[in-house]
């Protein structure tokens, strides 16, 4: 594999334009989720391969009060208080098709849960791969699964507690 060993971390008002546009459309590329709220993010992670081409992203969301309350009660069916919720969303994970199957969502997710290692967090996802790591990272499923789409698989909301 020729990555750089770690990715690099910014908040997005330390990002230039096209940092912003190539992080979206990786994120597009792969169909993982709308981009219209990347610049709100708490921290976005960038992973390169060693001739400077974007391979794979992830970022630390600051999802709005009214979307955390569709995950955490509508969609999940959850019963605890809202300020007992995780503030920060791990979310935009995409990785070049080329890349994937490497090892690349597991360094951009360590890489940002070593960011705030003592934060709540959460995450919402329906694939086996981002479950598996997001499980070895200390997040458990919590709630009850949803559907967004016929045909699509449900949706699971996974938490790690600190």
């Amino acid at each position: 594999m020729t990555t750089d060993p770690t990715p690099v971390l910014k908040h997005p008002s330390a990002c230039t334009v096209d940092e912003l546009d190539a992080f979206r459309a990786l994120v597009r590329a792969n169909g993982q989720a709308r981009t219209g709220r990347v610049p709100e993010s708490e921290l976005l992670a960038f992973l390169h391969n060693s001739d400077g081409q974007l391979i794979a992203v992830g970022a630390l969301k600051n999802p709005d009060p009214d979307y955390r309350l569709r995950v955490f009660t509508t969609y999940a069916g959850l019963t605890t208080a809202a300020d007992s919720w995780p503030v920060y969303e791990v979310g935009f994970f995409s990785i070049a098709r080329d890349w994937q199957g490497q090892g690349l969502g597991r360094r951009i997710l360590q890489a940002l849960v070593n960011e705030m290692p003592h934060a709540p967090l959460f995450a919402t996802t329906r694939t086996p791969g981002m479950v598996h790591l997001l499980e070895e990272q200390g997040f458990a499923a919590v709630g009850k699964r949803w559907v967004t789409a016929p045909g699509q698989a449900p949706l699971a909301l996974y938490i790690r507690e600190v």
